[in-house]
């Protein structure tokens, strides 16, 4: 019984001592890195195994519980994970050193990743925290000032409006060609649209690669630079992570640069010409019904509003990790019924095993978009509230005599009683109001981008990859007149019809599929030569459908139904009203098939070489051309790896860079013509006679290929001051050649012009950005950053010996000029002895008389000759200050709003600009506006081509964290911040926006000043 008795005590201690081992205690510590000694904010502390985790705090301090027999993992991007037992200990300090394998291989080249240090090629990476919380729905513009050599050209205000993505010049001048860089989204080539409506808070890093020696390897698709997007991924042992942000903010106008007449100027200036209500009033008239004075902006024109919301998780365990988010965002215009709502959905995810890494991303997103018309899509339409806010008579009364808005217009004038017409120019204001109230102009898209990819090891210096993906788009157009509104009554279908109003439905779809291969082998000989050869192969899929239908006639009481429309059938009296829809369709599908390989090689870390080939076959030629083969040779020399330079104590990194390349451009245009270029064309349609038949409609040229352009980039990579300053220099020249142009053949072919092959363009330029620490301590950190770009482009030959292409506009094609010259008669002022306006002939002599004979070509494009950003970036312990300027030089632009305000042939009908009073009026006036009886606005050169050069100050935000110990470890962190966006723009322009990708404006929708307040708590 004893013996049991003791048995029965020794076997509870040893569970009691068991279990006091296995009981968790409080593990404390401090993380630092090992190259300064400071504290290392933000570091991964997990329990091995589990998904119990914390990060270190402001002052790199942790606090976890963990049992003796368990491990922890301490890990950061860039310096080397560690796992410490452990044990006794109950604290636990780290030293953490930098992964220098790691941290150089964080850049993102053509389909492989590279050290930065092996970079041949001319590129920048972006990163996420200069792009992260910019409430701008469209990801383009939030580039603009970024990137050395990118420009970005603003196409409106609307809100989710894309602009013109250009890299290093305009590479081509056939009017129809693609001109912006090629797209890519985690491996899968997108649309430009898809790459635009990203969300730019799920970003980790974004690469441009510039020249041809580095986007060669694209082939077909890298004549004008490549985007590579790198979305955010989970990490690998690290505890989930969810955020959430959020951002409340207001767009205000931003108004042109001109001043407008008052009721009693305007009256009073109407008086002088003899024209409008004014004529024939007295001055105590003028002072009557100068009383009312609208400010038709405040009736137009509104404040807009952004507002987002969104959540992230993130985390991963020791073999698998993933990332996922869910915004939605909504902001509107600063003109009525100019909306966007989206809603963007993302989930990541990764594992991995000994030999196999597996990888799946998914984004999906729906937008909804209410367009207004603006003067680049409606041509100055009536409907422009941006016409109609400025140029509006200021004696009309915006209200009904019981005070309401009036949305249906005036019958007749206020002053002279004449009757107007119910969609007349002098209802402008209210044929606006009236579209806004009642007719639509909507556009909803899904958007989805999906991939999958996988790499097997099949030994240790070879492995097998593969990658897969679809970018799908599918667009809903509905546009509504509906019969109750102005233009529903008066104008649609026609005049004369009884059952008015239109509904337009349309479906697009773009299916494009993109599925690549490869095998790469890479190894390292005597600790030094490092070689990499890679095989490809890819296929390129694309579908597009269209289809859509535009029907007459709406019954009111269904006016928002496909149901109202009639059945086609002609119901009017007189017979005539075409109520039978229209129609409209179109199918294309475009194909694409690769191999390519490429090899890098590098020495001793000093020296490497880059070599790609690649060979692509594109449906839209013709047998004999469908093959294209491209290829690029780049190399680097790391100067300050040399033993005579590796003891610096001021240099860090000094290296040069070389490059030649060759790609193609097969993107040249998607309308019929294009797509179907090399063959002959027919359409159906009335024809002899009356009677139906297939005729001609283009004719084809079999022998059309591959645009072409070779480039050639030396590059410096420089690094001072342990880090503190760094930048590159690039010089390049790039000939596009093979360009298509219509060129003229004979009439009796049936036909005046053929596309061909004609055309070379040289552009030309120099690079240059930096980054320095003005100030580097424990508690402040002050950063200057700045880039620049010059840029040339000369066309160096049309076709043959021609040397001259008249385009029917003032801008021209000439050899040995840039492409895009503004072709025009030069304007000299006006004549103070007599109020005409003056000219320059072709030989630079004065004259009074307007002839396109004497137009010449001038050294002025609407492309910037310089252009860049700079910025300052501040860290005080919490606090943050980040500010972004970007600028564009030498650029020019037709500025049509100005001609409309100051032609007096439409001082009846609309507001004019103050700069009228100081017109011509009797000999020895000195002045740049004539006399009113000799404008012409048809006829006035280069009256109104203007300087659009501008500063901006494009983004500044103000900023403070809150971390753990000050929330007491409730939260992890907490950052509270406000920004501005288009803060303060100086330009010379006398428009709205100066940075448009117009070469002339006229009433655009602007670009407005928005202000945000937004948090984002870290749980």
């Amino acid at each position: 019984m004893r013996s049991k008795f003791t048995l029965f005590l020794t076997l509870l201690l040893a569970l009691v001592t068991s279990f006091s081992f296995a009981q968790e205690k409080t593990i404390t510590g401090n993380v630092t890195a090992a190259a300064d000694g400071l504290p290392l904010p933000g570091v991964s502390v997990v329990v091995k195994g589990t998904s119990r985790g914390v990060q270190t705090d402001f002052d790199g301090n942790y606090s976890i519980n963990a049992s003796s027999t368990e491990s922890l993992v301490f890990s950061y991007l860039g310096l080397k994970e560690q796992t410490i037992a452990v044990g006794g200990k109950t604290v636990i300090n780290v030293v953490m050193e930098e992964d220098a394998e790691l941290l150089s291989e964080v850049v993102v080249t053509g389909y492989s990743t590279v050290k930065k240090e092996s970079v041949t090629a001319a590129q920048t990476t972006v990163t996420a925290e200069t792009i992260e919380n910019v409430p701008i729905p469209a990801l383009d513009q939030v580039l603009q000032g970024q990137v050395a050599g990118l420009s970005v050209n603003a196409g409106s205000g609307q809100p989710g409006a894309s602009g013109t993505i250009i890299l290093r010049g305009r590479s081509s001048f056939n009017p129809n060609a693609n001109i912006e860089p090629l797209f890519i989204i985690d491996g899968v080539p997108v649309d430009e649209d898809n790459f635009r409506s990203i969300n730019s808070n799920d970003i980790e890093n974004l690469t441009v690669l510039k020249d041809a020696s580095a986007s060669a390897i694209y082939g077909n698709r890298g004549a004008n630079g490549v985007i590579i997007v790198t979305t955010k991924r989970g990490s690998f042992n690290q505890p989930l992570s969810v955020t959430y942000r959020s951002q409340y903010g207001f767009t205000d106008l931003i108004e042109p640069n001109i001043n407008f007449l008052n009721s009693t100027q305007f009256l009073t200036y109407q008086r002088d010409l003899g024209a409008g209500a004014g004529n024939g009033l007295t001055d105590a008239e003028i002072a009557q019904f100068g009383q009312v004075n609208t400010n038709w902006q405040d009736i137009l024109l509104r404040q807009g509003k952004t507002f987002s919301q969104e959540v992230t998780f993130s985390g991963g365990g020791e073999n698998s990790r993933s990332f996922s988010s869910l915004q939605y965002f909504e902001q509107e215009g600063t003109s009525l019924r100019s909306k966007l709502q989206r809603i963007s959905l993302r989930s990541n995810l990764d594992a991995r095993s000994d030999k196999l890494t597996f990888s799946s991303n998914i984004s999906l997103n729906f937008t909804r978009n209410d367009f207004v018309v603006n003067g680049a899509a409606g041509g100055g339409s009536l409907d422009n509230p941006f016409l109609a806010a400025f140029i509006s008579l200021p004696y009309y009364s915006p209200f009904n005599p019981d005070g309401s808005l009036n949305v249906t217009g005036l019958s007749n004038d206020p002053i002279t009683g004449a009757a107007l017409g119910p969609t007349g120019f002098q209802n402008t204001p209210f044929v606006t109001q009236n579209t806004n109230r009642f007719n639509t102009n909507r556009e909803d898209e899904i958007r989805a981008v999906i991939s999958v990819s996988g790499k097997y090891q099949l030994a240790d210096n070879l492995s097998i990859g593969t990658n897969a993906g679809i970018d799908y788009t599918q667009e809903n157009d509905l546009d509504v007149i509906s019969p109750v509104s102005l233009r529903g009554q008066f104008n649609v279908p026609n005049a004369a019809a009884q059952i008015r109003g239109s509904r337009r439905e349309a479906t697009q779809r773009v299916l494009r599929v993109n599925w690549s291969n490869n095998v790469t082998y890479t190894n390292t000989f005597a600790d030094k030569h490092n070689l990499e050869v890679g095989a490809f192969t890819e296929y390129f899929k694309q579908q597009f459908r269209d289809a859509g239908f535009t029907g007459f006639g709406i019954d009111p009481r269904l006016p928002n139904s496909i149901l109202g429309l009639t059945s086609g059938q002609t119901a009017d009296p007189d017979g005539t009203t075409p109520y039978v829809p229209t129609l409209e369709g179109r199918s294309v599908d475009l194909g694409l098939f690769s191999v390519f390989g490429l090899v890098r090689y590098g020495y001793d870390g000093k020296y490497n070489i880059e070599a790609n080939i690649r060979r692509d076959a594109s449906s839209r030629f013709s047998s004999d051309n469908e093959w294209g083969t491209f290829f690029s040779v780049s190399g680097r020399w790391n100067i300050s790896k040399e033993n005579w330079l590796s003891n610096s104590t001021w240099v860090d990194n000094l290296a040069l860079r070389a490059g030649y390349g060759e790609v193609g451009n097969q993107d040249i245009g998607f309308g019929q013509a294009n797509i179907f270029a090399t063959r002959d064309l027919f359409s159906s349609g009335t024809g002899y006679a009356g009677n139906p038949g297939v005729f001609p409609f283009a004719i084809g040229n079999p022998d059309l290929r591959w645009e072409t352009k070779k480039s050639i980039n030396l590059g410096l990579d420089f690094g001072f001051m342990k880090g503190r300053l760094s930048g590159s220099l690039d010089v390049y020249q790039e000939d596009t050649e093979d360009i298509l142009l219509s060129a003229p053949i004979s009439a009796t072919s049936g036909f005046t012009t053929i596309l061909r092959n004609l055309g070379e363009l040289r552009n030309t330029g120099v690079e240059f950005a930096m980054s320095y620490d003005v100030v580097q301590s424990n508690d402040l950190v002050v950063n200057l950053f700045a880039n620049t770009a010059y840029n040339k482009n000369e066309v160096v030959s049309i076709d043959g010996e021609q040397e001259f292409v008249d385009r029917g506009n003032t801008q021209s094609l000439s050899v040995g000029d840039p492409f895009g010259s503004f072709f025009d008669v030069r304007y000299a002022g006006v004549n103070p002895a007599n109020g005409r306006p003056l000219f320059l002939d072709v030989d630079g002599n004065l004259t009074e008389s307007f002839s396109l004979d004497n137009r010449v070509i001038l050294d002025k494009t609407r492309d910037p000759e310089f252009s860049g950003g700079f910025g300052l970036n501040v860290t005080y312990k919490g606090f943050g200050l980040t500010s972004l300027f970007s600028y564009a030089t030498n650029v020019w632009r037709n500025n049509g709003t100005l001609a409309v305000v100051e032609d007096p042939s439409l001082v009846g009908i609309a507001n004019q600009s103050t700069r009228v009073l100081d017109r011509w009026t009797q000999p020895g006036d000195i002045t740049d506006i004539p006399d009113p009886q000799f404008f012409n606005r048809f006829a006035d050169g280069t009256r109104y081509l203007e300087d659009s050069s501008f500063l901006r100050l494009r983004n500044i935000t103000l900023g403070y964290t809150f971390n753990s110990d000050q929330l007491k470890n409730h939260f992890k962190s907490i950052q509270i911040y406000v920004q501005a966006q288009n803060l303060v723009t100086w330009s010379k322009w006398r428009g709205f926006d100066p940075e448009d990708n117009n070469a002339g404006s006229f009433f655009d929708f602007p670009v407005g000043r928005t202000f945000t307040l937004g948090f984002d708590i870290n749980f």
